[in-house]
């Protein structure tokens, strides 16, 4: 290990710019945690009380997410059962139309 008396004038410039890029990178990294926890608590405050629940156990905004989808997301045989009914729908002919050609 390198003691920092033993470093020349070079590397000791070097070692302060690595220094202040580090703790650059660590205020951004603060700056990006604090948005997700404050996207995460919108999150919470926006949906209904009956889904609140799915997101306590959460760590993550991303996991607060996934559980959301998971659980509100329709099946895939409630999306052909929807699809299947508006085909119905649009293949009826509506009554007040006149046809005469």
């Amino acid at each position: 290990m390198t003691k920092l008396a033993e470093l020349d004038k070079k590397e000791k410039e070097e070692l302060r710019t690595l220094k202040a890029n580090h703790r650059e990178d660590i205020k951004l990294y603060r700056k990006q945690l604090l948005a997700l926890n404050t996207l995460r608590s919108h999150i919470q405050s926006l949906i209904s009380r009956t889904y609140l629940i799915y997101t306590f156990k959460c760590v993550t905004t991303y996991d607060v997410l996934v559980s959301l989808k998971q659980r509100i997301t329709p099946t895939n045989n409630a999306q052909k059962l929807r699809a299947a009914t508006q085909y119905a729908k649009l293949k009826k002919a509506p009554r007040n139309q006149n046809f005469e050609v």
